[in-house]
Protein backbone atom coordinates (compact mmCIF):
# COMPACT_ATOMS: atom_id res chain seq x y z
CA UNK A 1 0.00 0.00 0.00
CA UNK A 2 2.90 2.22 0.36
CA UNK A 3 4.33 1.87 -2.21
CA UNK A 4 1.45 2.18 -4.81
CA UNK A 5 1.09 6.02 -2.69
CA UNK A 6 4.41 6.83 -3.37
CA UNK A 7 4.37 5.79 -7.07
CA UNK A 8 0.94 8.45 -7.15
CA UNK A 9 2.61 11.16 -5.42
CA UNK A 10 5.61 11.06 -8.26
CA UNK A 11 3.04 11.07 -10.85
CA UNK A 12 1.37 13.90 -9.45
CA UNK A 13 4.60 15.90 -9.06
CA UNK A 14 6.03 15.30 -12.33
CA UNK A 15 2.12 16.68 -13.79
CA UNK A 16 2.44 20.01 -11.73
CA UNK A 17 6.19 20.37 -12.97
CA UNK A 18 7.43 22.06 -16.23
CA UNK A 19 8.30 19.52 -18.75
CA UNK A 20 11.46 20.40 -20.11
CA UNK A 21 12.01 19.49 -23.92
CA UNK A 22 15.15 18.77 -25.75
CA UNK A 23 15.89 17.64 -29.16
CA UNK A 24 16.99 13.90 -29.04
CA UNK A 25 18.82 14.06 -32.18
CA UNK A 26 22.93 15.24 -31.54
CA UNK A 27 23.81 18.83 -32.37
CA UNK A 28 26.53 19.20 -34.32
CA UNK A 29 28.82 22.12 -34.58
CA UNK A 30 32.05 22.76 -36.20
CA UNK A 31 35.04 23.83 -34.05
CA UNK A 32 35.35 27.52 -34.23
CA UNK A 33 31.89 28.43 -35.18
CA UNK A 34 28.84 28.59 -32.33
CA UNK A 35 26.03 26.45 -31.90
CA UNK A 36 22.71 26.24 -30.09
CA UNK A 37 21.63 24.00 -27.58
CA UNK A 38 18.01 23.63 -27.89
CA UNK A 39 15.82 23.30 -25.04
CA UNK A 40 12.32 24.65 -24.36
CA UNK A 41 9.14 24.35 -21.81
CA UNK A 42 6.24 22.25 -23.06
CA UNK A 43 3.50 23.98 -22.62
CA UNK A 44 4.84 27.33 -23.14
CA UNK A 45 5.23 29.95 -20.39
CA UNK A 46 7.80 32.74 -19.63
CA UNK A 47 10.91 31.25 -17.98
CA UNK A 48 12.46 34.70 -17.07
CA UNK A 49 11.40 34.12 -13.34
CA UNK A 50 12.78 30.44 -13.29
CA UNK A 51 16.31 29.03 -12.68
CA UNK A 52 17.84 27.68 -15.60
CA UNK A 53 20.86 25.57 -15.46
CA UNK A 54 22.73 24.15 -18.21
CA UNK A 55 25.75 21.99 -16.84
CA UNK A 56 27.75 19.04 -18.29
CA UNK A 57 26.89 15.35 -17.23
CA UNK A 58 28.23 15.14 -13.57
CA UNK A 59 29.43 18.78 -13.46
CA UNK A 60 26.06 20.05 -11.80
CA UNK A 61 28.19 22.21 -9.54
CA UNK A 62 30.00 23.79 -11.91
CA UNK A 63 27.61 25.02 -14.52
CA UNK A 64 28.10 26.47 -17.69
CA UNK A 65 25.21 28.67 -17.49
CA UNK A 66 23.37 29.36 -14.23
CA UNK A 67 20.28 31.79 -14.57
CA UNK A 68 18.50 32.59 -11.41
CA UNK A 69 17.09 35.76 -10.12
CA UNK A 70 17.26 37.25 -14.17
CA UNK A 71 21.35 37.44 -13.03
CA UNK A 72 24.17 35.35 -14.90
CA UNK A 73 26.92 33.20 -13.45
CA UNK A 74 29.55 31.23 -15.85
CA UNK A 75 31.78 28.81 -15.18
CA UNK A 76 35.79 28.54 -16.15
CA UNK A 77 36.24 28.36 -19.85
CA UNK A 78 32.52 29.54 -20.53
CA UNK A 79 32.43 32.60 -19.72
CA UNK A 80 32.11 35.26 -22.14
CA UNK A 81 31.10 32.17 -24.93
CA UNK A 82 27.67 31.17 -23.48
CA UNK A 83 24.26 33.28 -23.44
CA UNK A 84 20.66 32.51 -24.26
CA UNK A 85 20.10 31.44 -27.72
CA UNK A 86 16.80 30.93 -30.12
CA UNK A 87 16.06 27.38 -30.97
CA UNK A 88 14.76 28.59 -34.12
CA UNK A 89 13.61 31.47 -35.85
CA UNK A 90 10.09 31.53 -34.81
CA UNK A 91 11.06 31.20 -31.04
CA UNK A 92 9.92 34.07 -28.96
CA UNK A 93 12.84 33.43 -26.32
CA UNK A 94 12.64 33.66 -22.62
CA UNK A 95 9.26 35.70 -22.73
CA UNK A 96 8.26 32.19 -24.16
CA UNK A 97 9.85 29.27 -22.52
CA UNK A 98 12.88 28.99 -24.96
CA UNK A 99 16.23 28.33 -22.71
CA UNK A 100 18.12 27.12 -25.44
CA UNK A 101 22.27 27.88 -25.17
CA UNK A 102 24.05 29.43 -27.44
CA UNK A 103 27.86 28.03 -27.22
CA UNK A 104 30.18 30.42 -29.11
CA UNK A 105 33.61 29.38 -30.50
CA UNK A 106 33.34 25.81 -29.67
CA UNK A 107 36.52 23.69 -29.05
CA UNK A 108 36.66 19.87 -29.57
CA UNK A 109 36.56 20.09 -25.78
CA UNK A 110 33.33 20.87 -25.65
CA UNK A 111 31.88 17.59 -27.25
CA UNK A 112 29.50 15.92 -24.86
CA UNK A 113 26.49 15.64 -22.96
CA UNK A 114 24.79 18.81 -21.89
CA UNK A 115 21.66 18.93 -19.46
CA UNK A 116 19.36 21.72 -19.11
CA UNK A 117 17.64 22.16 -16.08
CA UNK A 118 14.46 24.21 -15.59
CA UNK A 119 13.20 24.75 -12.01
CA UNK A 120 11.34 26.80 -9.65
CA UNK A 121 9.11 26.68 -6.31
CA UNK A 122 6.81 24.09 -8.11
CA UNK A 123 9.44 21.70 -8.84
CA UNK A 124 12.04 21.09 -11.56
CA UNK A 125 12.71 19.01 -14.53
CA UNK A 126 15.74 17.86 -16.84
CA UNK A 127 16.58 16.87 -20.22
CA UNK A 128 20.26 16.02 -22.02
CA UNK A 129 21.69 17.32 -25.08
CA UNK A 130 24.50 15.56 -26.83
CA UNK A 131 26.91 17.79 -28.97
CA UNK A 132 29.44 16.50 -31.46
CA UNK A 133 32.05 19.14 -32.23
CA UNK A 134 34.22 18.04 -35.33
CA UNK A 135 37.59 19.29 -36.53
CA UNK A 136 36.66 21.15 -40.09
Amino acid sequence: PCSRGFIFLVIYLTASTNLVVTTTSPVTGTRGHQVTLPCWLSPQQNAEELEVRWYRTNRFDSPVMHYQSKKFKYEGSYVGRVSFGLKDAASGGLNSGDVSLKLLNVTIEDTGYYICLVSSSQGYDRSPVNLLVTGE
